[in-house]
């Protein structure tokens, strides 16, 4: 049924959302907005969108605690939804909006995006997980079935849009767009409530808009930034989570320290160090997610990349400030270390990382760095050129109050633990093969040294990996962690 109530919450953010999408639309991202479309079935789409590589049907819901979960998403019809929706329609994606994430439906359909091997991807779903999308998808057992799982999977989208991110995504473009940005957020919201089911394409937009006598700034040179920012960002976040592996992501207080200097002060410089293995890209990585989920933007640059390969000019911290229109943004180097390691190429490295963080102040952007505290002090400039206002944040072995809240969420009570182990969970690496052995099934008693704990770890995955052979593997990582123990290496 087509209708709108604006008084309720869940549709004063759809609204949000559509009037974001006509920006965007004004920005020359998308070729045509429609909100609420009516189904042959009877149901009605939040929102169609058109952009370069076809439509986009949209779903947008709010919660008010917790995060959906694929049981919830079944209950609500939000998966047989976009099944439906998807039948018969290869030119068509479905993405699934809320303000309250939705981890159990986002990483199946990343992983299906990632493969074309649609049984590999069936068989590392859960067993729960397997269940409610044939039941939800109307999906029969054997490959025909997976087969049909995966595409559908594979054309899914999730994006995770908190009220306040809304609010200042809306903002920020509605700044880069016009010199009146609440005039002409107030006038689309109008002209989205009076166009209901309606087709909008740009010129009828900009024509409405200039009748009204708003000015518009022309449109920006590179619409593309949005994207290739979110590539960059994107690349960062799958090398820290390849080299974290099958482990859990760790809560850090830090993160939340690095969050709330960016968001609520003026720009900041911040370095963020400590020795080998201790979290600092993963502390990054969580900041990361958490200023998506601001809407602040973000670039994240590689020294050993050439301008030329990342898509963003000669000077790509410029186009951020753009893109940024006056607004909260964030710069960040990534594998700093590399750089003080890169033998001849050093100083040529040096100098454009140096001018990165000249232009960064000059355009009042905030700076996150990572690096080695070791190699921190083999640039002698770095600090210098960071400035007074640096604040540096140094990653180290947990509190074990940090330690105890990480494990609690797991139903693990860090206090019952003998303390040999306690000590050894403050470490980063040890905490995450505890935490994964816990999810496997396997006991954390009796555990009171880095080799006994791997190797009650090993022995509960060991099953898994029937391309190698156990018991030789099972020697060699014995050894390997007898010798960390005996040299005081307990995390990588």
């Amino acid at each position: 049924m087509i209708g709108h109530d604006s008084g309720k919450r869940g549709a004063w953010y759809e609204e949000g959302y559509v009037v974001l999408q006509l920006l965007r639309l004004l920005n020359g991202e998308l070729r045509s907005v429609t909100w609420e479309v009516a189904h042959e079935d009877g149901e009605r789409i939040d929102c169609l969108l058109e952009d370069d590589h076809g439509f986009i049907a949209v779903q947008c819901k709010t919660r008010s605690t917790g995060s959906w979960t694929l049981r919830r998403l079944e209950a609500e019809g939000v998966l047989r939804h976009a099944a439906d929706r998807l039948e018969g329609r290869d030119d068509l994606r479905f993405r699934f909006v809320s303000d309250a994430p939705v981890p159990e439906l986002k990483r199946p359909c990343q992983e299906a995006q990632s493969t074309d091997d649609a049984e590999r991807w069936w068989a590392n779903l859960p067993e729960n997980a397997k269940g409610t999308l044939q039941r939800s998808w109307l999906v029969s057992e054997g490959a025909r079935g997976i087969v049909r799982a995966h595409q559908l999977a594979a054309r899914i989208e999730v994006e995770l849009l908190h009220e306040k991110g809304l609010d200042q995504h809306v903002d920020s473009l509605a700044g880069a767009l016009s010199p009146e940005p609440r005039r002409v957020v107030n006038l689309l919201r109008r002209l989205a409530r009076d166009s209901l089911t309606r087709r909008l394409r740009e010129p009828e937009v900009r024509r409405r808009l200039e009748r009204e006598g708003v000015r518009l700034h022309p449109r920006p040179a590179d619409p593309a930034v949005y994207d290739r920012l979110k590539s960059l960002r994107e690349g960062f976040l799958l090398r820290v989570e390849n080299t974290r592996g099958p482990f859990p992501m760790l809560e850090r207080q830090e993160t939340e320290n690095v969050v709330e200097r960016i968001v609520t002060g003026e720009p900041t410089r911040i370095l963020v160090h400590g020795p080998a293995g201790c979290g600092k890209s993963e502390v990054i990585a969580a900041v990361l997610h958490r200023l998506d989920d601001e809407g602040v933007p973000v670039l994240v640059l590689t020294p050993d990349v050439e301008p030329a390969e990342n898509g963003l000019g000669d000077d790509p911290v410029a186009a951020l400030a753009r893109y940024a229109a006056g607004g909260t943004a964030v710069l960040v180097i990534d594998q700093y270390d590399q750089v003080l390691l890169a033998g001849q190429e050093t100083q040529r490295l040096l100098r454009r990382c140096h001018e990165w963080i000249r232009r960064a102040k000059e355009l009042e952007i905030s700076i996150v760095i990572g690096v080695r505290t070791a190699e921190s002090k083999a640039d002698t400039q770095l600090k210098g050129l960071l400035g007074d206002r640096v604040h540096e944040v140094f990653i180290q072995d947990l509190e074990e109050a940090e330690a105890a809240a990480i494990m609690a969420k797991k139903g693990i009570a860090f206090s019952g633990l003998e303390a040999p182990l306690r000590r050894l969970l403050l470490r980063p690496l040890p905490l995450r093969l505890a935490l994964d052995l816990h999810e496997r099934g396997g006991s954390l008693t009796g555990l009171g040294s880095l080799v006994s704990l791997v190797d009650r770890w090993w022995n509960n995955i060991a099953a898994d990996l029937s391309p190698i052979e156990p018991d030789r593997a099972s020697k060699a990582l014995d050894g390997l962690l007898r010798r960390m123990e005996h040299d005081g290496i307990m995390s990588v």
